[in-house]
């Protein structure tokens, strides 16, 4: 009775390993965000080693016969647990009204020297990357696994569609007030400009090789003798920068 009463309430190998991570993030505290990801991923494995020792004592002690895997790497679901915790990671959709099934896996790019940087990346080589950062020596079906449970823990977001928002290499541009913010998880961007934004640029004119001067706005001009294809140039123009404008009415 005593023996099925201990093994009633002993906590899974899933559960050890979930507390084992919260107890590496509470070890580093507000040293977390200087630690790399093999640091991170060691700081865990030692506490996951750690409670499999204490459940194996107590197992002894209740004569369970519960099998205990001796961990040299973070699990699967360990790794997924880390970078749910440590990285903004969501499933987007284009609309409100959008199937699950078409949701996108995506994680914020919040390291300022990415290029990438101020947007949710979709790429799955550089999801892969994420995961072999907390451990390296991961097999691809292993990976993959990873991405499956971040798929099913991560909420859903939607996509930003703010046609006035305008996203560059050095913020978000307001077109209504032609004011610039920085970048926040809180927009759901997917691609950008890498040109930064200058409230203050002008048409420059370029001395070409032969001595002629050159500048888009003339160039454009000269391609049409057609005032409305001029004008449906820099609407094409506009709609990559800002494609969520109805440019047709």
């Amino acid at each position: 009775m005593a023996t099925d009463l201990a093994s009633a309430v002993a906590p899974s190998y899933s559960t050890v390993v979930a507390e084992a991570v919260e107890e590496g993030f509470e070890f580093f505290g507000e040293r977390l965000a200087a630690a790399t990801p093999a640091q991170v991923s060691d700081a865990i494995l030692v506490k996951l080693v750690e409670r499999i020792a204490l459940e194996q004592e107590r197992d002894r002690n209740s004569r369970s016969r519960r099998a205990w895997p001796r961990p040299t790497d973070l699990p699967v679901d360990g790794v997924a647990a880390v970078i749910l915790r440590r990285h903004r990671v969501v499933n987007v959709r284009e609309t409100d009204r959008a199937p699950a099934a078409a949701d996108i896996l995506a994680v914020y790019v919040d390291d300022e020297r990415d290029q990438a940087y101020g947007l949710y990346t979709v790429s799955q080589a550089s999801l892969a990357a994420l995961v072999r950062r907390y451990r390296p020596n991961l097999r691809l079906a292993e990976v993959r696994e990873v991405l499956s449970l971040l798929e099913s823990a991560a909420p859903r977001v939607t996509r930003t569609q703010d046609p006035d928002l305008v996203p560059m290499a050095n913020g978000i541009v307001d077109y209504r007030t032609g004011e610039i913010q920085p970048f926040s998880p809180d927009y759901v961007l997917l691609s950008k400009s890498f040109v930064n934004f200058n409230p203050a640029a002008e048409n420059p004119v370029i001395e070409m090789p032969d001595g002629l001067l050159w500048d888009v706005e003339t160039w454009l001009r000269e391609l049409s003798d057609d005032p409305e294809v001029v004008n449906l140039l820099w609407e094409i123009i506009g709609a990559v920068l800002r494609p969520y404008v109805a440019w047709n009415v």
